[in-house]
């Protein structure tokens, strides 16, 4: 366990779409190489590596979900599947050497700053290679498959570590789940390998996964019956159609846009200020007017694909955009399947081969109501899917983190009141570290693509004096810190995502996850960085 030489300049921690951005432009706007990143998985791609449940695709554009030093107009529709935009993350790797820069699994489990000589101190653990899949909801345990642990030293160190990490796990509130019989999986465990064949499965969420899921395993018509729990309704938008069919799309628009590239750019430029009227409007919550046309256009649209016994369950009763859209082609149609059913009752118990709820209300795949409040009624499972998210809120949240004086970081943010950085990038107390999509970086209404290539091009900005060896250390500012938080604590009021319960916000209601202005403004602010509010050494 001795710190090995040399020392490591930079250090990226995660191989996602953060950490591809910032190896690819260390390497493009100051000729860097001397990085390493450390990837805890076995292959590139973060998120995407690691959800590949039957149906996952991206629901922004690819026009705008692709990198603007790498920009991505030929995908053969115009929001891919998940294997082809983790595709084309492993080829942006390939294609800009970031690839052999990489240290597959290898985890990250603890930074620990020293100031006697300005560097951090990392521990990590070679796993054993795994594709990191599993069966049940419960996470493994830490210490399953180490193969050893080592301290290395590091000048920089960058999190790019995103949110859709830790699960959410079974709700400890609902007793049984040991006594199932079946299968309990969480949508990022679940995988096109798992047996369906006449299975009667429940899914529990209605969020975007829950979305991509349903209508994906009802199309197959090899399960026997799905369940779907629904505990609120999203809103549901359409998506973007493909101009004369997605067959005519897949056929002809790949080579429309390689060989004339201003094409996608404007379909790029066309989609972004599209996004941006949105959050100047109907996300503000001044805007009743305009999110109540909004809500009528999601509510007619709703009620054209949905049959119509789940429209009343189906009508959120919340304002537009408080919760993340689901952007729908095809789950509010899949429930005119029969072998569909949808409730929103609440889930009470587990039994070894059922699911028991308490029927405030439910529909049937036969269009029958029934509401029987003081009653248990039983659904047969064979498999339950959690497609219930993740713990979003919590960042770094299995990296402990010491910094300044053993101050340890997750300790500083509670007795903040939150998860909070300046410009969602550094910590006071925590010199040379950064985070890439770190608190309030992400948009309700955009692309977290856009917001990652800002947020890495302000850390250049100001690592640069340590990357052209002018300084030892960058630190920013307490007192830029706490105006910064108050500042996007009292901006997030005046938006539709104050007062909203969502995965946003954590259980006291501390919004650590949404950006509340818009895009051009972050980009503003990244790229004319107030380097007052730093301090170097």
């Amino acid at each position: 366990m001795n710190c090995k030489s040399p020392i490591i300049p930079v250090l990226i921690i995660g191989a996602g779409a953060s950490g591809i951005a910032m190896g690819c432009k260390l390497q493009r706007k100051y000729g860097f190489g001397d990085y390493t990143i450390f990837e805890k998985q076995s292959e590139i791609g973060g998120a995407w590596t690691s959800n590949k449940y039957p149906g996952i695709a991206c629901d922004v554009p690819m026009a705008l979900y692709s990198f603007s030093f790498a920009p991505k107009f030929t995908s053969k529709s115009i929001y891919p599947s998940g294997a082809e935009y983790l595709e084309y993350l492993q080829d942006v790797a390939r294609s800009h050497g970031v690839d052999s820069k990489i240290q597959f699994n290898t985890e990250v489990t603890d930074l620990q700053y020293l100031e006697e000589s300005s560097t951090w101190q990392v521990t990590i653990s070679r796993l054993v290679p795994h594709d990191h899949k599993s069966t049940s909801s419960q996470e493994s345990s830490s210490n399953s498959g180490i193969l050893k642990t080592e301290k290395i030293l590091a000048n920089v160190v960058i999190s790019c570590v995103g949110i859709l990490v830790k699960p959410n796990v079974w709700p400890s509130s609902v007793p049984g789940n040991e006594t199932f019989e079946g299968e309990i999986i969480h949508s990022s465990h679940l995988t096109d390998s798992v047996n369906m064949h006449d299975k009667k499965v429940v899914v529990i969420g209605s969020g975007c996964s829950a979305a991509q899921i349903v209508p994906t395993l009802l199309q197959r018509d090899e399960i026997a019956s799905l369940t779907q729990i629904m505990r609120t309704p999203p809103w549901v938008e359409p998506r973007l159609e493909e101009p004369l069919g997605k067959a005519m799309y897949s056929r002809y628009a790949p080579n429309l846009f390689r060989y004339m590239q201003p094409l996608g750019w404007i379909f790029r430029v066309f989609i972004y200020i599209y996004t941006e009227i949105e959050w100047a409007t109907i996300f503000q919550r001044r805007s009743t007017f305009l999110r109540g046309l909004a809500e009528k256009a999601a509510t007619k649209h709703m009620k054209a694909k949905a049959p119509e016994k789940y429209h009343a369950v189906m009508t959120p009763k919340y304002s537009y955009g408080c919760k993340r859209r689901v952007f729908d082609s095809s789950w509010l149609e899949s429930m005119r399947n029969p072998k569909f059913s949808l409730t929103t009752s609440s889930l009470t118990s587990l039994g070894p081969d059922s699911v028991y709820v308490r029927q405030d209300s439910a529909l049937t795949g036969e269009g029958s109501t029934k509401v029987h409040p003081d009653r248990n009624d039983q659904i047969q499972a064979d498999i339950i899917i959690l497609a219930n998210g993740f713990q979003a809120t919590k960042f770094l949240h299995a990296i402990s983190v010491h910094g300044r004086g053993d101050l340890t970081l997750h300790t500083e943010w509670k007795n903040r009141g939150g998860e909070q950085a300046y410009l969602g990038t550094a910590m006071d107390k925590f010199p040379n570290l950064f985070f890439v999509i770190g608190p309030n970086t992400f948009v309700g209404h955009s692309s977290v693509i856009i917001s990652i290539e800002n947020t890495v091009d302000l850390i250049l900005k100001i690592m640069k004096p340590i990357i052209k060896g002018k300084s030892r250390t960058v630190e920013v500012k307490k007192e830029a810190v706490v105006k910064w938080t108050a500042d996007i604590q009292n901006a997030l009021c005046g938006t539709v995502f104050s007062g909203c319960k969502s995965w946003y916000s954590n259980e006291r209601g501390w919004n650590s996850v949404i950006y509340p202005r818009s895009q051009i403004d972050f980009w503003y602010r990244c790229k004319f960085p107030i380097y007052e509010d730093w301090t170097y050494t």
